[in-house]
C-alpha cells in the first residue's frame, strides 16, 4: 500500500513538472520573440526614417535647382501678364514625355495667393474617385521683382517622392521576413535553453528531495562552470553545511539532555535538603553541589540569618579569601545585596556588576562579573542566604540558572 502510495505521487510529481517544463518552454518563446521582435521593429523604424530623410533631402536639392532654373522664365510671364506662358510652362514641367518625371504637380500663385496657372495631370479626371497617389513632398518658392525686390508671385511644386515609396517598400518586406525568422529563431532557442537547464534542475530537485527523506549527504555532480554550475556547487556547499549543522544539533541536543538530568539532580537535592537546614554537613553538601551542577563557580556562599543580632552567619565560604571572612564568621545586615534578598524575600540576578555597585561584605574578592544570590526560606520565611558568583568559564548566568539555584 505504501509502495503504491509512494509510485501514485512520484505519477504525479512526473507530470507536474512536464506541465513545468511546457509552461517554462512558451515562456522561453515569448520572451525572446517579444525581444527579438522589438529588435526587428526598432530597426524598421528606424530604416524608415532613414530613408525619409534622405529622400526628402534628395526632392528638396532637386527641387531648388528646378526652381532656379525656370524663376527667370516665371518672373517674365508674370511680369508680361502672360497667363498662357505660365500654363505652358506648368504644363511642360509636369509632362509624362519627360522621363522618371517626378513633378506630380506646379501651381503659380500672384502675389496675393491667386491662382495663375495649374498643372496636375495625375489629378485629372478624379471628381468622385479616390486618388491613391505615392508620398509627395511640397516646394515653395517666392518669386521676387529683382529691381524692387517685392514678391510678386509663388511657385509651388508637388513632388512624387518614388523613391521613399519604393524603399519603405523593401523596407516593410524585410522587417516582415526578418519577423518570422525571430519566431523561428524564438521556436528554437526556447527548446535550446530548456534542454539546457532541464537536466540539471531535476537533478537539483531529485536531490532535494532525498534530503526531505533524511539523506542529507546527497551530492549532485558538476560539470561545466556555467551558473548551473555555480547553482548546483552552492547546493553541495548547502547539504554538506546542512549535514554539519545537524550532527552539531545532536550533539548539542545530547549536551542539553546531560544538563537537564544535571539541573533536575539540583532541584531534588533542594528539595530533600529544605527540611534539615541545620545540620552543617548538609549546608556544605548544598554548596559544593551547587558549584558543580553550575559547572564550576569561583565563589559560593551559604549564611543563615540571625534575627534578634541583625546579622548573617556564615555557615559555607567557598572561594574567599580567609581575611575576608570575619574570625567569629558573623556580618552584619546592612545596604546589600544580600540584604535586599533578605528583606524582600526576592531572588536577584546581577551581570557585570561594577565595584561601584552594592554587594556584601563578603565579596571582598575583586571583580564580580555575574552574581545569584537567593533566600533560603522555611515555611515562608526567609532563613537564610544563598549566594553564587563568576562562573569559571567567564559566561554569565541566567534567568534559567537563577530559578533553578532558587528551586
Amino acid at each position: 500500500m505504501q509502495n503504491t502510495e509512494k509510485t501514485t505521487s512520484h505519477n504525479r510529481i512526473k507530470e507536474i513538472r512536464s506541465e513545468a517544463w511546457s509552461l517554462q518552454k512558451l515562456k522561453f518563446f515569448a520572451l525572446i520573440l517579444v525581444i527579438l521582435s522589438l529588435t526587428v521593429v526598432a530597426m524598421t523604424w528606424t530604416e524608415l526614417e532613414r530613408w525619409r530623410d534622405l529622400s526628402q533631402n534628395y526632392i528638396n536639392r532637386k527641387g531648388l535647382t528646378l526652381v532656379k532654373t525656370i524663376e527667370p522664365h516665371t518672373l517674365g510671364f508674370i511680369e508680361n501678364d502672360d497667363i498662357d506662358g505660365l500654363k505652358k510652362l506648368a504644363k511642360a514641367l509636369t509632362s509624362p514625355e519627360i522621363p522618371d518625371n517626378d513633378v506630380i504637380s506646379v501651381q503659380i500663385l500672384n502675389s496675393n495667393l491667386q491662382k495663375l496657372a495649374e498643372s496636375s495631370p495625375e489629378f485629372a479626371d478624379t471628381t468622385g474617385k479616390f486618388v491613391n497617389l505615392p508620398a509627395t513632398v511640397v516646394v515653395a518658392h517666392p518669386i521676387h521683382d529683382p529691381d524692387s525686390n517685392h514678391q510678386i508671385g509663388i511657385l509651388r511644386i508637388l513632388f512624387s517622392n518614388k523613391l521613399f515609396a519604393t524603399k519603405s517598400n523593401e523596407v516593410m518586406y524585410s522587417g516582415i521576413y526578418f519577423l518570422l525568422l525571430a519566431i523561428l529563431i524564438s521556436a528554437l532557442l526556447s527548446n535550446y535553453l530548456v534542454k539546457l537547464y532541464k537536466q540539471p534542475v531535476i537533478e537539483l530537485a531529485e536531490a532535494a528531495r532525498k534530503i526531505s527523506e533524511g539523506h542529507l549527504d546527497t551530492q549532485v555532480d558538476i560539470s561545466g562552470h556555467d551558473e548551473i554550475a555555480v547553482l548546483i556547487d552552492s547546493f553541495n556547499q548547502m547539504s554538506r553545511s546542512i549535514n554539519v549543522h545537524l550532527n552539531d544539533l545532536r550533539e548539542k541536543s545530547q549536551s542539553l539532555e546531560k544538563r537537564n538530568f544535571e539541573l533536575s539532580t539540583l532541584q531534588h537535592i533542594g528539595r530533600s535538603l529544605s527540611s534539615i537546614l541545620e545540620s552543617e554537613a548538609l549546608f556544605e553538601s548544598v554548596v559544593d553541589n551547587v558549584v558543580n551542577i553550575l559547572s564550576g563557580v569561583k565563589r559560593c556562599s551559604l549564611m543563615l540569618v540571625d534575627e534578634e543580632r541583625k546579622e548573617f552567619v556564615i555557615k559555607v565560604a567557598k572561594g574567599l579569601e580567609p581575611e575576608a571572612i570575619p574570625d567569629d564568621r558573623r556580618v552584619p545586615i546592612e545596604k546589600s545585596i544580600g540584604a535586599k534578598v533578605y528583606y524582600t524575600g526576592d531572588p536577584v540576578l546581577i551581570n557585570d556588576l561594577d565595584e561601584s555597585e552594592v554587594s556584601t561584605q563578603l565579596d571582598e574578592a575583586k571583580v564580580c562579573r555575574s552574581s545569584i544570590c537567593v533566600p533560603i526560606k522555611h515555611s515562608g520565611k526567609v532563613v537564610g542566604i544563598l549566594s553564587v558568583s563568576n562562573r569559571i568559564s567567564g559566561t554569565a548566568f541566567t534567568e534559567t540558572e537563577l530559578r533553578l539555584v532558587e528551586g
